[in-house]
């Protein structure tokens, strides 16, 4: 999910870069490299339309192929909560994930 808090790195709220990595005890790493853009904040209207993303992602994993992705969602804060919408397009398979998050700042 695309949070904007301090672990992503931003550009002029326009592109997102994150990679995170994780390791378990048996020395198996999973990695995940992202980038999102925020197309229609090059306009600087201030409405819904700059909440939608949109990118691509590379997942890599000891011993398995790599599995690059597109991705693309909504994410803003409409009064006291935060919205996300995100959608996942796996390349290799085609598989398409979704994911809805609401968090209420109350």
């Amino acid at each position: 999910m695309w949070n904007r808090l301090f672990d992503v790195a931003e550009v002029g709220d326009l592109l997102n870069g994150r990679v995170t990595e994780t390791r378990d005890a048996l020395g198996l790493i999973s990695r995940d490299w992202q980038v999102v853009g925020f197309p229609f904040q090059f306009g600087g209207t201030g409405d819904w339309k700059d909440w939608l993303f949109m990118g691509a992602g590379l997942r890599q994993g000891t011993e398995q192929a790599d599995a690059p992705y597109l991705i693309g969602g909504a994410i803003g804060r409409p009064g006291a909560f935060r919205l996300a919408v995100e959608g996942q397009v796996d390349l290799n398979t085609g598989k398409l994930g979704l994911q809805v998050i609401v968090q209420d700042f109350f």
